[in-house]
């Protein structure tokens, strides 16, 4: 019995010392990994499959002289009433040209005031107007713009996302590399090793040496 015991008691000391060691083993890989860029959900944006008839009737209270003003129009007065009409016509115009249109003026009259808009754009079913909120949050540049961007690389199309990288390396700065490093596990290897190229190019633009 006694050495029943002692045999019993010896494993479970050894099993402990195995977990132990294991736990030690996987925190140091974790630990080891690089830092992973969590991002906040996509504001909610009255958008046109919102479910909120409330916040519909509200973002469509425009006054009728706004909504039938052409955008160059619009751009020039670039007051509050004109740009809740550039807003509208990018969320909610049925012709995507027109609001890939809107949102290319609403980044002159607005810029980072409406980063939403250009968030929400990115999940647009029309190609035109996804490249349109691309091509406005690299005008905008800076670290809020390349997190922005971030939801882009959410999108299943994959030359989307490649777009998206693009629009990385051209902001560059700590949020886009931080991005491009979140890119190389990407299901397409064509976007990996574009992610691999990018950081690449960005390391050696801030090498003192060059």
């Amino acid at each position: 019995m006694v050495i029943g015991a002692l045999v019993l008691a010896g494993l479970v000391a050894a099993g402990a010392f195995v977990a132990s060691n294991d736990s030690r083993q996987r925190q140091s890989s974790v630990s080891s990994r690089p830092p992973v860029l969590r991002l906040p959900p996509p504001k909610e944006m009255p958008g046109r499959e919102s479910a909120d008839p409330g916040s519909l009737a509200a973002f469509n209270e425009v006054p009728r002289a706004e909504s039938q003003m052409p955008l160059v129009a619009l751009a020039t007065r670039a007051d509050e009433d004109a740009e809740a009409e550039l807003v509208r016509r990018a969320m909610r115009a049925r012709q995507a040209e027109m609001r890939a249109a809107a949102i290319r003026v609403l980044t002159d009259v607005a810029g980072s005031s409406r980063m939403e808009v250009f968030e929400q754009a990115l999940w647009d079913p029309n190609a035109m107007v996804r490249q349109a909120a691309i091509d406005a949050l690299v005008d905008i540049g800076g670290d809020q713009a390349a997190l922005s961007l971030s939801y882009g690389l959410l999108d299943t199309d994959a030359a989307l996302r490649a777009d998206v990288l693009d629009a990385l390396a051209t902001i560059g700065g700590d949020t886009a590399r931080a991005l491009l490093l979140q890119a190389l596990g990407d299901s397409d290897e064509s976007n990996r090793q574009l992610a691999a190229d990018y950081l690449a190019e960005l390391s050696s633009a801030a090498s003192p040496d060059r």
